[in-house]
């Protein structure tokens, strides 16, 4: 693919607090071991970039470090020189220009601090919250799906149950993904330079 049209693909970003699973879910829908998957929290350091095709559709998915400080999210805190604050500039820098984001949370875990704050800093930003949708990671098998209700609270609906590891409910998850893209296209008004404006001229 070339360099044109990977500019023209719509972004969607992974992210969460540390360890949900986002390196796993990134090289589940890439096909591709791009991303260090590790069991210690805090292993992404720095972003990672990838295509994924779905059913005649492509878009560019981003596997971002985890979201250590939510004060980030809502420009409450400034970037300092540290590796820690320069990951979180560039999740945020990723989520700014996301056409989707995927707000990933562990289900064998449950519900932690960390998630809720998360996810009420994406709802504080109404840029994020109107492209954000909620995903439950590491639902085993469909009899462990009803646990991930406990997500509801988060505010983003009922979660989307799905493994990254196994690969269990990839498929109906990613035509959600095409499905949500293709109506933020249809719903985001084109800006109109003055070349674009036309002068109607009637004669009588």
């Amino acid at each position: 693919m070339t360099k044109e049209k990977k500019k023209q693909l719509p972004l969607v970003v992974i992210c969460g607090r540390t360890n949900v699973g986002k390196s796993t879910l990134f090289n589940c829908l890439t096909e591709k071991q791009q991303a260090l998957v590790s069991n210690i929290a805090g292993t992404t350091r720095d972003s990672n970039l990838g295509i994924v095709e779905w059913d005649g559709s492509a878009f560019e998915i981003v596997d971002t470090a985890g979201i250590i400080d939510w004060h980030y999210l809502v420009e409450k805190k400034k970037f300092k020189d540290d590796i820690d604050s320069q990951t979180q500039k560039q999740a945020k820098k990723y989520l700014d220009e996301a056409s989707l984001i995927i707000l990933l949370v562990d289900n064998k875990t449950g519900l932690l601090l960390e998630d809720k704050e998360i996810a009420l800093a994406l709802k504080r930003n109404n840029q994020y919250k109107s492209k954000t949708i909620l995903v439950a990671n590491k639902v085993d098998n469909f009899k462990n799906a009803s646990e991930a209700a406990q997500f509801n609270k988060l505010g983003f609906g009922e979660p989307f149950a799905i493994s990254a590891a196994s690969g269990l409910g990839t498929g109906d998850f990613l035509d959600v993904v095409i499905s949500k893209i293709d109506k933020n296209k249809k719903n985001k008004k084109p800006v109109k330079s003055p070349e674009d404006e036309n002068i109607n001229v009637c004669l009588i």
